[in-house]
């Protein structure tokens, strides 16, 4: 979690040591489990803290490092991007990550189906425009940026 913002880094730590370790152990390789079978989160057959604290621990960081990484070279090629759509958001790294390359960010919309994990992005993304929503029944608004990490 080391590259993530000190405050979200904490937010995060925070929120995943609310489960205790040994949980958290078993729920976050249940979790990379489903991801690497192709499944989602909320088909993890984990109850929802477990969910969250396993998706913090374990793939918030690795999301956030990897969309940095991607938007800041996407930055040193793009015009001014002042409105993002981020699908399939999770706890809103990618947007996290897009909110320090692109300082001029203004419009988040960030569309996430599971309530859990939506629920824990508006703590610490809390002006963006989240929608719970599958991606195959949303309406998308315009954006200048588009990702689905």
């Amino acid at each position: 979690m080391s590259q993530l913002p000190a405050s979200v880094r904490d937010w995060a730590v925070e929120r995943a040591s609310q489960v205790p370790f040994a949980r958290l152990k078993i729920a976050a390789s249940r979790l990379s489990d489903q991801y690497r079978a192709g499944g989602g989160t909320a088909a993890s057959g984990l109850s929802e803290e477990e969910r969250t604290a396993a998706y913090l621990a374990v793939r918030f960081p690795a999301t956030y490092a990897a969309a940095l990484a991607v938007l800041t070279e996407c930055g040193n090629r793009l015009p001014t991007i002042t409105s993002l759509l981020d699908l399939g958001a999770g706890c809103g790294a990618a947007t996290l990550a897009a909110l320090q390359v692109f300082p001029e960010l203004q419009a988040c919309t960030l569309i996430e189906t599971d309530r859990a994990l939506s629920s824990a992005g508006r703590e610490v993304i809390p002006n963006a425009d989240w929608r719970r929503e599958r991606l195959e029944d949303a309406t998308f608004p315009e954006a200048d940026l588009v990702v689905a990490s």
